[in-house]
């Protein structure tokens, strides 16, 4: 009787972990790079440099790193690859997720970060179709990214516009997982 009830107790066990091991498998969603897409930004890349997100194929100045980055949809939260592998087994990636302020008023540069900051937003990030959305706690898709420029030519600061109010030089952009077609 007692082997009886160990059995069954450790079969509910096994399932238990088999449903949660299945669970984790499906919220992990590859999503690839980003594109920018806007007025006179015609599918550059998001990147990482020195936890700011910018749209560009120019390094920034003055930054110690910089590196493209894919991203996997992870419980609702972008986490960010470089696409230098050698970063990852040297120990020099700490897996950083997007993040966006959701502040009132807010029009801040969007970035990354590893820890659990409450002051910014990580998740709620997905794709509808091949843009990247925000999905609100009320349901609602939303899409404020915009493009500011940097003092370099042909970078940008890839910005989170809250209130989604025009702004001297910002641009309104899209995000896609869709890299431009060669021309």
């Amino acid at each position: 009787m007692f082997l009886n009830n160990l059995l069954a107790a450790l079969s509910a066990v096994a399932s238990i972990v088999h449903a949660r091991a299945v669970v984790a498998e499906r919220d992990t969603t590859s999503i690839g790079e980003l594109y920018g897409y806007a007025t006179n930004i015609s599918g550059l890349p998001l990147f990482y440099g020195d936890g700011v997100a910018y749209i560009g194929n120019v390094r920034p100045q003055n930054i110690s790193f910089a590196t493209n980055v894919t991203f996997a949809e992870v419980d609702e939260q972008l986490v960010a690859s470089p696409t230098n592998l050698t970063l990852t087994t040297d120990g020099n990636w700490t897996t950083p997720r997007l993040f966006i302020d959701q502040t009132a008023g807010a029009f801040d540069s969007a970035g990354f970060t590893t820890s659990s900051n409450t002051t910014v937003t990580t998740t709620g990030f997905t794709l509808f179709g091949t843009l990247l959305v925000w999905e609100s706690t009320a349901g609602l898709l939303e899409s404020k990214w915009y493009a500011t420029p940097t003092d370099q030519e042909g970078l940008w600061y890839l910005k989170w516009n809250v209130d989604n109010v025009l702004a001297m030089s910002a641009v309104p952009l899209v995000l896609k997982n869709l890299a431009p077609t060669a021309e």
